[in-house]
């Protein structure tokens, strides 16, 4: 919305200082062109950032699992109690679930930070 806005303001200014239609539709079709591009890169940009914070979550999961695995099962007995399963239920359910590496970070990724 803001874009078109800002291309009805700049069309609206030409109108009124009395341009050739021509400088109008120029001026126009220049605004839109700005602000997809900018829209676009913003969007580029923004994609960038998400996938490197994913990778630097997964790379810090990674090592907390290599090196305090009991934390890590601890943090998501906490998730799995935290959603309703009974607390001996949620402490069988993640001992055998961490025992597959790539798919606990996947878990802690998704349930403790939101990821993935």
């Amino acid at each position: 919305l803001d874009g078109t806005l800002a291309t009805f303001a700049i069309v609206s200014a030409v109108v009124g200082s009395g341009l050739p239609w021509t400088v109008t539709l120029v001026m126009g079709c220049a605004s839109l062109a700005a602000e997809a591009i900018s829209m676009g890169l913003g969007d580029w940009y923004s994609s960038i950032s998400a996938d490197e914070l994913a990778r630097n979550e997964r790379t810090r999961e990674e090592w907390e699992y290599d090196n305090h695995l009991k934390g890590e099962q601890a943090e998501m007995e906490e998730v799995l109690v935290a959603r309703g399963v009974p607390s001996d239920d949620a402490h069988k359910v993640i001992g055998i679930l961490s025992k597959h590496r790539s798919f606990f970070v996947d878990l802690m990724l998704t349930h403790e930070l939101g990821i993935l």
